[in-house]
């Protein structure tokens, strides 16, 4: 992360709980991070300040994946049980408001965003990937 006003390459600083799911903003604003709370929650720690800016439960255990939009506005987080299928739910960090909620046909193990915000791609638990449709939420397994 580099930026001629503010340069934090290399800085470590330790985030308020233990998270094994973390994103980085594309504007480099934000980072966002799951606690492994039993209701997770998904934090957004503003870099700038290193204050948590934003705090939702989600209501489920186990976070297993998040990807920032690339215009930085839209977080996808997937959350599941051990043995479920789990979630994924588009939320919009400005009002901290879920957009959208898919049941997914395998649980998801790590998701990133197309270039231009159009496409989700995932990796799932049965080795098979999924493309979706951001603003369609259609899926095409492959």
């Amino acid at each position: 992360m580099l930026d001629i006003d503010q340069d934090l390459t290399g800085r470590t600083f330790k985030l308020p709980v233990l998270s094994k799911t973390i994103g980085l903003s594309t504007d480099e604003k934000y980072l966002a991070y799951l606690d492994n709370a039993k209701k997770a929650h998904i934090c957004l720690l503003e870099l700038s300040t290193r204050d948590v800016v934003l705090k939702i439960e989600t209501g489920i255990q186990n976070p297993t994946g998040l990807a920032f939009s690339p215009d930085s506005k839209l977080l996808a987080v997937s959350l599941g049980q051990s043995f479920s299928r789990g979630n994924l739910s588009l939320w919009d960090i400005e009002t901290a408001k879920k957009l959208s909620e898919i049941v997914p046909n395998n649980r998801i193990r790590s998701m990133a965003f197309s270039p231009d915000g159009t496409m989700l791609a995932s990796t799932n638990s049965n080795g098979s990937t999924t493309l979706w449709g951001a603003d369609t939420r259609d899926q095409h397994e492959y």
